[in-house]
């Protein structure tokens, strides 16, 4: 397995991260405020929270900590962006 191989199998993960991410931005609040099946929202919680809780319980300590927003999802597209730009650096 070559380095090249390494580093674009790291970038298709954050990537599908960052996807997953928007996913659960755009369609979890929906599916909560129509009461829809929480196997669907367990779903992407169980897939979302081991990125999203660090960035929330770094938040809370923070004086970006919101009741009624949440700036994990931003905070984590942007760090995973970063990550994916210091990968395609590497690389080169």
């Amino acid at each position: 397995m070559t380095t090249s191989t390494v580093y674009n199998f790291f970038i298709l993960f954050f990537m599908a991260v960052e996807l997953l991410i928007f996913i659960y931005f755009i369609i979890v609040p929906f599916l909560q405020m129509f009461k829809v099946n929480s196997e669907v929202i367990n779903f992407f919680n169980t897939i979302t929270d081991p990125v999203l809780k660090p960035i929330r319980f770094l938040l809370k300590k923070s004086i970006f900590h919101s009741q009624r927003l949440d700036f994990s999802p931003i905070i984590a597209f942007l760090i995973l962006e970063y990550a994916i730009i210091w990968i395609k650096n590497i690389a080169q």
